[in-house]
């Protein structure tokens, strides 16, 4: 279900000038228009990353490189094609033991490689998931859940904002006795798109759904879902207050 509550805070102006080059020499009314579309999310961007630690280099490297390849079957077999999929350069780091703030013997070398794709099917996303939890070595970072085409719900939170912008403003001008008038200036405070964020580790991400599936245990079966996520728009706009 698509709710449209419409938050709208108003401050009226009434000054032959306040600076010459702040604001206009005539009377107005500033109205900041707020509106929020709660919508179903339509698809899902996941971070994952595959991490291996051993003494020898090319051992850990082999691993990640294996485990990767595991990665990618799994999502072969669940339909996700290879342009929805962006895969990482290897990333490799020294570890070595410290004493003092002085490096001293190398431990081994810790390699990783990071890895999104994006799921439009959301009625997989739990099995999906479920399964690259079951490969060693992988950490499911974070879960965006968001919708295909922004530009339609743009649209009607534009219109929403500016027409409850010019309600409330017309409702302070009634109150204080004087006439509203045309629109001097608008600007666009901002669009935020709340795409929402679930974390599948552990301390990951302000929503943690589960334990690392890098660590023993896994996931387990039970993958949260959104059902909704939040879009807003934010309009200041300036009204001319009508000479009588």
């Amino acid at each position: 279900m698509i709710r449209f509550p419409l938050i709208v805070s108003l401050c009226i102006l009434i000054a032959p000038s306040v600076s010459a080059n702040s604001w206009p020499d005539f009377p107005i009314i500033v109205a900041e228009g707020r509106a929020l579309l709660e919508v179903a999310p339509e698809k899902v961007d996941v971070r994952l990353e595959v991490i291996a630690f051993d003494e020898d280099s090319a051992i850990a490297v082999d691993t990640v490189e294996t485990q990767l390849g595991d990665v990618l079957a799994v999502l072969s077999r669940f339909d996700i094609p290879a342009e929805a999929i962006t895969s990482h350069d290897l990333e490799k780091r020294i570890e070595r033991a410290r004493h003092d703030y002085k490096n001293l013997d190398i431990l081994g070398y810790n390699v990783s490689r990071s890895l999104k794709f994006e799921l439009e099917d959301l009625a997989k996303f739990s099995d999906l998931i479920g399964a690259l939890a079951g490969i060693n070595n992988v950490s499911i970072k974070n879960a965006y859940f968001d919708v295909l085409d922004r530009s339609e719900h743009e649209r009607e939170l534009m219109n929403q904002a500016a027409e409850d912008a010019r309600q409330q403003a017309e409702n302070m001008a009634a109150g204080l006795g004087v006439e509203l008038g045309d629109v001097f200036a608008v600007s666009e405070s901002g669009y935020v798109s709340r795409t929402a964020q679930f974390a599948l580790s552990i301390g990951d991400g302000p929503y943690p759904m589960m334990a690392d599936s890098a660590s023993p245990g896994g996931l387990g079966r039970s993958v949260f879902m959104p059902s909704t996520i939040e879009m807003t728009q934010t309009l200041n706009v300036i009204f001319r207050i009508q000479d009588r």
